[in-house]
């Protein structure tokens, strides 16, 4: 017949009394997250550079799973923490299809952002009256 040895060992652990409090974890806050469409004649078919901040995205696959870990490491911990979540923006040229800028916003709920903006446009700068 066969004998088996049993094996014990112990498991230290400390978990925290009832007294103490519980610690949250701080999630820093970043201004927003920049979704640029850049208009370009080269780049069929929708025409469009997209970019966040200053880093490329070469197709829209690449930019859902961008989308998709900043909302992992930046947006959800900042809702689970309480904190406002960071808007993302969506900073479309005027010669940008709508198709384009579709498309980046259903990228974007499908991620989970439940906070997406367009980026409004600064009015050109006036002279000096007289």
């Amino acid at each position: 017949s066969i004998h088996f040895k049993s094996l014990e060992g112990k498991l230290y652990s400390y978990l925290p009394n009832k007294g103490e409090r519980e610690s949250r974890v701080y999630v820093p806050q970043i201004e927003e997250v920049r979704i640029s469409l850049i208009y370009d004649t080269n780049l069929a078919p929708l025409m469009t550079q997209i970019e966040i901040g200053t880093e490329v995205m070469p197709d829209w696959d690449a930019l859902a799973n961008r989308i998709t870990t900043l909302y992992q490491t930046i947006y959800r911990p900042q809702e689970l923490s309480g904190q406002e979540p960071t808007p993302f923006k969506i900073d479309a040229q005027a010669q940008i299809p709508a198709q384009a800028v579709i498309n980046t916003l259903n990228i974007c709920k499908k991620a989970g952002v439940g906070r997406v903006e367009f980026a409004a446009k600064s009015p050109p700068a006036r002279g000096p009256t007289k």
